[in-house]
């Protein structure tokens, strides 16, 4: 096997975007790439850039009540509860 030479930050990015795209259109070839045996910057782009795109999946795919802020001070004043609404006695 040959030394891996220097991998710059172009050459990252280009092969991060491989491994996003072909986690988007070929799932399943990125699933047997990914899962290579090896330890090569290209690879690691590769797992990377397809790790960003199964964050994103995720983040797509999650219920509006887990993405909703529940310190959101709106909710509160829906139901009477903020400060300036004392209960009379």
């Amino acid at each position: 096997m040959r030394p891996e030479k220097e991998f710059n930050e172009e050459e990252y990015i280009e092969w991060l975007n491989h491994g996003y795209y072909l986690s988007k259109y070929a799932p399943e070839m990125a699933d047997l790439i990914v899962h290579a045996k090896g330890d090569t910057s290209k690879l690691n782009a590769l797992q990377d850039g397809r790790n960003i795109y199964l964050d994103e999946e995720f983040e797509e795919l999650k219920p509006d009540w887990l993405t909703k802020d529940d310190f959101d001070n709106n909710d509160e004043k829906e139901k009477g509860l903020d400060k300036d609404n004392e209960p009379e006695m």
